[in-house]
């Protein structure tokens, strides 16, 4: 179907969870990005390593 296969599961994964994304954009309190966990966890880290 397509050339790159990275390309092509995440294209199955969205479709396959359709219905779930569906829902960020009805339920306010979802978030469709976690930059806000992304943070949280890349300050842990770095603690860790120093």
């Amino acid at each position: 179907m397509f050339k790159s296969p990275k390309l092509s599961t995440a294209l199955n994964y969205a479709l396959n969870h359709q219905e779930v994304f569906m829902y960020v954009p009805l339920d306010g309190r979802l978030e469709l990005f976690n930059n806000k966990t992304e943070r949280v966890v890349k300050s842990l880290m770095m603690r860790r390593k120093s």
